[in-house]
């Protein structure tokens, strides 16, 4: 079993999950601070980075033929992630102006994008599940 591997298939949902974690926690310790948009932004970049690094490569299995990635499953978290990335942009002019300066939905966005990208990676009905 390459636990490496497997991981590395799924780097785009771990980061998405580390920096929704991270956002978070940076909402706990600082209210109303900015830096939550911007690590959500970054961290989408970054995940973006490696998804759009695994574009060319063939369809293969990981986590025991769980999750799928390259192929079509690249190129739908390529998609997820293009998406969350410009609903980031366009939300955090839009909370200023109706003044909602709550961060949580950075975390929120960010889970959801994670959970998002294991969909579009699934290869078994109980993984669609989970």
């Amino acid at each position: 079993m390459d636990y490496l591997g497997d991981l590395q298939a799924f780097l785009p949902g771990i980061i998405t999950a580390v920096a929704g974690l991270a956002v978070i926690t940076i909402e706990a310790l600082k209210s109303g601070h900015k830096s939550a948009y911007w690590v959500t932004s970054f961290s989408l970049i970054v995940a973006l980075f490696f998804g759009i690094q695994s574009l060319g490569t063939p369809l293969q299995e990981a986590f025991s033929g769980m999750l799928v990635h390259g192929g079509i499953a690249a190129f739908g978290n390529v998609i997820i992630l293009l998406g969350t990335l410009f609903c980031v942009f366009l939300s955090n002019d839009y909370l200023e102006s109706i003044d909602h300066n709550y961060n949580e939905v950075y975390g929120m966005i960010l889970f959801a994008t994670s959970g998002m990208i294991c969909l579009a990676g699934a290869n078994d009905l109980i993984s669609l599940f989970l």
